[in-house]
């Protein structure tokens, strides 16, 4: 049960990402302080228990545990999967913050859309969040 939602979590990634990657690759490109060059990618419990059930390889350099949660430490500490045009990762193994995180310009680009495409946008980003709460309430 937890790989066939675990697959549903990744199906909603799947849809979330064109939207995401549509207005990342109009703000990101310009910003001189990118997100990834921060504390984001870092794997926390759900994204741990997702990617085990999906299967999936969890990088143990990249896990938040309550020894290395020095945020302000982690803070200087950039990404090591950003490349010159982005994440190498896909977004369905991204830490689920690298997903819902939106800077301030970010959020401005998202919001100047016609309300049916923002509408879209918050609706994927909804069932993805819905979605990947169940995987908490698997025994």
């Amino acid at each position: 049960m937890s790989q066939k939602l675990a697959m549903r979590v990744k199906e909603s990634f799947d849809e979330l990402d064109p939207l995401i990657e549509k207005y990342t690759s109009r703000v990101c490109p310009s910003c001189d302080e990118p997100c990834c060059k921060d504390i984001h990618c870092r794997y926390v419990g759900l994204d741990i228990v997702y990617l085990d059930a999906l299967g999936g390889d969890i990088d143990e350099r990249v896990i938040i545990s309550g020894k290395n949660n020095e945020e302000g430490a982690l803070r200087s500490v950039p990404c090591r999967h950003l490349a010159e045009k982005g994440c190498v990762l896909p977004r369905h193994l991204r830490p689920y913050r690298c997903t819902w995180y939106f800077c301030s310009r970010l959020l401005d680009a998202i919001g100047a859309e016609p309300p049916r495409e923002y509408r879209a946008f918050v609706d994927a980003l909804r069932r993805l969040a819905e979605t990947r709460l169940r995987l908490q309430e698997l025994p």
